[in-house]
């Protein structure tokens, strides 16, 4: 059993009928759902962040980064590719 097409543009392309909209169900599981979707997004995108600010707040960490010579090495690496 198929469903038949609409080829009734002038391209000749099928027409697909129109998406139903969403149900009241559907509705109230996005709404409960982007809270959550949101908290996880904020916590795995600020960790690393405040991390860096929480490493970054000692000023000899800096000084002992620029006395690596491997530190350099990869800038170096980093800016030649």
């Amino acid at each position: 059993m198929s469903t038949p097409a609409l080829t009734d543009s002038p391209s000749g392309l099928t027409v697909s009928p129109p998406a139903a909209p969403m149900t009241a169900w559907q509705v109230w599981g996005l709404i409960l759902v982007a809270p959550y979707l949101l908290l996880i997004f904020l916590i795995s995108s600020s960790s690393p962040v405040g991390y860096g600010f929480w490493l970054a707040r000692d000023p000899h960490n800096y000084v002992e980064l620029f006395d690596d010579p491997i530190f350099l090495r990869s800038v170096g690496n980093t800016l030649s590719s």
